[in-house]
């Protein structure tokens, strides 16, 4: 199938079934960063970002996180959900 095949299938879909589609679009799309975002780590090509974070906190320019990372990106994907209701072919 086509992706244009597969669009023209998407907007056939009921609302709701648009809204699933989309979650689950966007829960395999953070799987996949997640995944680069590790491998990047665990070759070093992350490492200058640490080295540059833990020397900033050493100076006294880092503050506290309230909450996870993880439940502000949560929130942050709910407020854009909200916003973005409609999948469009």
């Amino acid at each position: 199938m086509s992706l244009n095949e597969l669009k023209s299938q998407i907007a056939t879909l009921e609302l709701q079934e648009q809204r699933e589609l989309k979650t689950f679009l966007e829960e395999l799309e953070a799987d996949a960063w997640d995944a680069q975002i590790e491998a990047d780590a665990k070759a070093g090509r992350l490492d200058h970002l640490f080295e540059e974070a833990e020397k900033e906190y050493a100076a006294g320019l880092g503050r506290p996180l309230k909450g996870s990372l993880k439940e502000a990106f949560k929130e942050y994907q709910a407020t854009v959900s909200e916003q973005s209701v409609n999948v469009k072919p």
